[in-house]
């Protein structure tokens, strides 16, 4: 499937002017254990989780990333039960959707939850779908991250300037990023049913087995994007502090685990590279 020139040149535009660098609107609050949203969160961590909005965005306008949601919404195309977003009367086209999902993402990130009601380390994060009508916007959807994690996050940065070691922190960012990345998957799910539906079986990665006929478009995109969906898992011997986010592997569609190279990490995090072979 090819797409068009507008799109293609849009997003070379943006990796050109490294458009990620400009800030969007963003809004990021804690939520509490009870789920009740708290104070602002605190100012000395915001810019972490900013770093971590900010890398994902810089992955959104690399043309793998891009055309991996242009074939998440083929696969809806093909089997969807809900509305197809229109201009006017006519549907539009799969790169139509695609652009204009990711050029408003890219201006107004959805907000983002700090939520330390994820008790489990595992649990990196979720998306809570919205219904909407009208013109979509980014900025009424809800993406939530482990709370207790981005604490870790930011004590990691913290032990950085001390120690001179930056690979926990950098960890930290990718899991992150990654993990905003693989959120905004459902929320174009979100936008293509206009939040009445969850992802459709078709969509899902080929690493990983559907039960009950569900499907779930944050790991069919990593598997679209990186050949693989990303998993993290501690040290088997020596075994690997709670403040630390653990070793990252990729799980290939054979089924065969490749361990994420600390440099692969470091690329991400500086946002460098995005290929994860």
């Amino acid at each position: 499937m090819a797409s068009s020139k507008l799109v293609v040149d849009y997003f070379s535009h943006l990796a050109s002017q490294e458009f990620w660098k400009h800030a969007p609107v963003h809004t990021i609050l804690p939520r509490d254990a009870s789920g009740k949203p708290g104070s602002p969160y605190p100012a000395g961590q915001v810019p972490h989780v900013v770093s971590a909005i900010n890398i994902c965005r810089a992955m959104l306008t690399h043309r793998p990333v891009w055309k991996a949601f242009e074939t998440l919404a083929v696969r809806y195309s093909q089997v969807r039960t809900h509305s197809w977003p229109k201009q006017g009367s006519s549907p539009l086209t799969v790169d139509q959707v695609t652009y204009i999902f990711l050029a408003k993402i890219l201006t107004t990130f959805p907000i983002v939850f700090v939520d330390y009601g994820l008790e489990n380390p595992d649990a990196k994060g979720f998306h809570t779908r919205r219904p909407w009508n009208g013109t979509f916007e980014p900025g009424y959807q809800q993406i939530s991250i482990n709370g207790k994690r981005t604490d870790h996050m930011s004590t990691a940065f913290g032990k950085a300037s001390q120690t001179n070691n930056h690979h926990p922190f950098q960890a930290f960012l990718f899991m992150t990023a990654n993990t905003l990345l693989h959120e905004l998957g459902h929320v174009f799910v979100t936008y293509l049913t206009k939040g009445q539906s969850a992802s459709p079986p078709q969509v899902n990665a080929l690493t990983e087995g559907v039960q009950g006929g569900e499907g779930e478009a944050g790991l069919a995109l990593e598997s679209l994007i990186f050949g693989g969906t990303i998993a993290y898992f501690q040290e088997p011997v020596s075994g690997t502090p709670d403040d630390q986010c653990g070793t990252a592997f990729l799980k290939k569609p054979s089924g065969a685990w490749h361990r994420i190279l600390p440099k692969t990490i470091h690329d991400v995090a500086s946002m460098r590279e995005y290929r994860f072979e």
